[in-house]
């Protein structure tokens, strides 16, 4: 994964491949998410999952977690962007669409959350 900002926002541009059974693997990505937004006081962030092939379910807990710490902080927001046709499934299915809206592209997530 690698991060950068446009603007205000985070841009999480995410790998191939985030598996259960590579547990350092989803632990390093968790702490690189909590440091990217641990300075912003209403954290935006959007998931590139444009080059992403496949995550697991360990991968949403570890969402889930930053979410967590991010909302602790106030008006936080997050959005998925460019997503797979694999993980696009993944993301309807699990209902993650409900809670972090899914956008086409980078370009359009970080527009959304101007404002």
């Amino acid at each position: 994964m690698t991060v950068d900002r446009m603007g205000e926002v985070v841009v999480a541009r995410l790998g191939r491949r985030y598996d259960a059974f590579h547990e350092a693997e989803s632990a390093e990505f968790e702490q690189q998410l909590t440091a990217a937004v641990a300075d912003s006081p209403s954290p935006r962030v959007v998931l590139d999952l444009s080059k992403t092939e496949y995550f697991s379910s360990a991968t949403i807990e570890s969402l889930f977690r930053v979410w967590r710490k991010m909302e602790a902080k106030g008006s936080a927001k997050m959005a998925l962007a460019g997503a797979t046709s694999f993980c696009k499934e993944i993301i309807e299915t699990a209902r993650l669409d409900n809670l972090w809206p899914l956008h086409a592209d980078v370009d359009s997530a970080v527009a959304s959350m101007s404002g």
